[in-house]
């Protein structure tokens, strides 16, 4: 299973009301295009949207929370909490502004009361450091199930790719040896 999440600050409001990262033509409510369109289409506009997405986010836009050492280490340290008796951790990045995470349930562990666990514990302790409350995360969380060793692989991949350029002391990359 692979997580990718965003602290709630990920775009601040111009880029989320100004720059639009959907593709042109729009696939949201409201949208002008055309519709129905074919699956094709529509597989093309999903990777456009997500292409466009995954850009701003490398672009570390919004608060940044994560930015700081001690932070990071406070999602880490969730992250590592029930590795082997809830999930089996594959990699993950903690980034300035969102995470991404691959790992496999184990037993009869429900996916969402994993992710609650991690951003709950996060959270909290987050926002006490940063003398802040409210929420820390976005309430949802994409998430895509590795159908083969392949997907697998590339999103091991994806995630040691995902900070690129990014000063060392700026994100958290940790991979299962």
């Amino acid at each position: 299973m692979g997580i990718r999440d965003m602290a709630a600050g990920g775009f601040p409001a111009v880029k989320r009301g100004g720059e639009n990262p959907e593709p042109q033509g729009g696939m949201g409510a409201g949208s002008s295009a055309a519709m129905p369109w074919d699956e094709e289409e529509m597989k093309e506009r999903r990777r456009l949207f997500t292409m466009r997405f995954e850009e701003l986010l490398d672009d570390c836009h919004g608060s940044c929370l994560l930015r700081e050492p001690a932070r990071r280490e406070v999602v880490t340290t969730a992250l590592h909490h029930f590795e082997g008796e809830r999930y089996e951790l594959g990699a993950y990045v903690v980034m300035p502004n969102h995470v991404h995470v691959l790992f496999r349930l184990l037993g009869e562990t429900v996916m969402e009361k994993v992710i609650h666990s991690w951003k709950l514990f996060s959270a909290r302790r987050i926002n006490i450091m940063s003398g802040r409350s409210g929420q820390l995360w976005q309430a949802e969380c994409w998430d895509r199930l590795m159908r083969s060793q392949a997907q697998y692989d590339w999103t091991v991949r994806y995630i040691q790719r995902n900070p690129g350029n990014m000063p060392e002391e700026c994100f958290s990359l940790w991979k299962k040896e």
